[in-house]
């Protein structure tokens, strides 16, 4: 694996990874930054970071994939 293939594939995993975060503050944004970003409740956003409980292992694996690679080729 080239170090440019190398260094694009961690930056979406760092993409994918933190997406959640990117979808909250978003949301928050368009409502006009009512309401907490971090509340679940009525109104919050909050909800999008319980995505994080899938992102965070799925990239992590596929970050474990992308160095094996890398340090196999």
């Amino acid at each position: 694996m080239s170090n440019q293939a190398f260094i694009i594939s961690l930056l979406a995993l760092l993409l994918f990874i933190f997406s959640p975060l990117l979808m909250a503050f978003l949301s928050w944004a368009f409502s006009g930054f009512k309401n907490s970003l971090w509340s679940e409740g009525p109104g919050g956003h909050g909800t999008y970071l319980w995505f994080m409980l899938i992102t965070l292992p799925v990239g992590g694996l596929a970050f474990l994939v992308v160095l094996v690679l890398k340090l196999l080729g």
